[in-house]
Formats: C-alpha cells, structure tokens, sequence
C-alpha cells in the first residue's frame, strides 16, 4: 500500500456544499464528479467535489492555453449535474 501525492486544478466545490452525505455522493455523482483529498485519510468535509482540468503526481505539469475555455465548460457540466455554481480551485490530491 502505498501513498499518491499529487495536485489538481479542480472545478468544483467543497464536499458539503454539494451533498449531505457520503453515500449520496456515490449513489448520485460516481463516475460524473470525483472526490479530491487534500491529505491521506481526509473526512469527506475536507475534501472537493468536482472535475480536474490538470494535475499530476509528484511532479508539474504544464496547462494548455485554452484552459479558459475548459473552465467555462466544466462549470456548465458541474452546474447541469449538481444544479450550483462551480469554482476554481488549485487543491493537493492524495490517496
């Protein structure tokens, strides 16, 4: 077992800005939203919901110029989903 430390620029929100609870979370957004934690073991309230334009384990990673345009699309697609309005973040990603 092994620990993946990486980062990701995250469209998206806190855990429970989105949800009430965890088991919502896979039931309603597995496999259209992923969870980002910013350190091993973290509790669903520390965590960020959303999807990841970039980011990379142990390592940099350069963005494309036309990360704009992906923002833009990527809150369309987060508010379509969960019906709220996504931000930007730049988070670590452990797991």
């Amino acid at each position: 077992m092994g620990i993946d430390i990486g980062c990701a620029l995250v469209v998206g929100l806190p855990f429970y800005e989105v949800v009430e609870d965890e088991e919502f979370f896979w039931r309603s957004y597995e496999g259209s939203l992923s969870c980002f934690s910013p350190y091993y073991d973290a509790e669903y309230g520390d965590c960020l919901i959303g999807i990841s334009l970039g980011g990379t384990d142990y390592k940099y990673e350069e963005l494309t110029e036309n990360v704009s345009a992906e923002i833009v699309k990527a809150r369309k697609y987060f508010k379509d989903i969960t019906g709220l309005d996504a931000k930007v973040f730049v988070t670590p990603n452990v797991s």
